[in-house]
């Protein structure tokens, strides 16, 4: 895998949608979603519509209030990951693949990280 580390945070456009790194948190306008569940909300609505450092978010003009993502032709969501009696030993990894744990325990793999999303064996997990 080839990791890129940039001064700023990289925009992938898709259709007319952007989806945005971000590395410092900050609060979302009307035009961007922020992941909720599984799917990603339009901001607003009286919500807390911060999006923490070193995640992402989607800029669309749509005037849809929520999105799915589609990668690779199979719509994403991310289930709960029943890892409190799991001792296998595993490596996590952020979305954009970068290893950020070696070889620990899987039912301590989330101890210590911030809010968001990784991926764990595979599987996409939200802490």
């Amino acid at each position: 895998k080839t990791v890129v580390y940039a001064s700023n945070p990289y925009t992938v456009i898709v259709n007319n949608s952007q989806i945005c790194g971000n590395y410092n948190s900050m609060v979302a306008n009307d035009n961007l979603f922020i992941f909720a569940g599984d799917r990603f909300n339009r901001a607003g609505n009286g919500e807390d519509n911060t999006i923490e450092g070193f995640n992402f978010y989607v800029n669309s003009n749509t005037a849809n209030d929520e999105i799915l993502l589609c990668i690779d032709g199979t719509v994403t969501t991310i289930e709960d990951a029943n890892m409190t009696d799991n001792n296998n030993y595993v490596d996590v990894y952020t979305l954009t693949g970068l290893k950020v744990k070696s070889n620990v325990k899987q039912s301590e793999s989330l101890d210590g990280l911030k809010k968001g999303i990784y991926i764990i064996n595979g599987k996409k997990v939200m802490k």
